[in-house]
């Protein structure tokens, strides 16, 4: 039945993945950091995909102190902890 339910959300592995990680942190926040005049990685795509999805959401951005680095923090909502909750471990080897 739990695979079932983790099809209908429609969610990747990498998604999920990311939603565990920010579901076992205390804070329920994921940050991505991105390098002065680099792109953005493929993480940031994804969060974006959970935010327009209801899953997560966007808490700030901003640059590293002493950097020239960029951060983008998201926090999972109780939508994203649900979700979370239903994929079987994804982010089991």
């Amino acid at each position: 039945m739990a695979v079932t339910e983790a099809s209908e959300l429609n969610l990747s592995i990498d998604e999920a993945t990311i939603l565990e990680v920010a579901a076992a942190d205390g804070t329920g926040e994921f940050t991505i950091m991105r390098p002065y005049g680099k792109a953005w990685g493929a993480d940031h795509e994804l969060v974006k995909r959970l935010e327009t999805q209801g899953f997560m959401k966007f808490k700030c951005d901003g640059r590293v102190p002493q950097t020239r680095d960029y951060l983008r923090t998201s926090s999972i909502t109780a939508s994203g902890r649900a979700a979370a909750v239903r994929v079987p471990d994804a982010a089991a080897p």
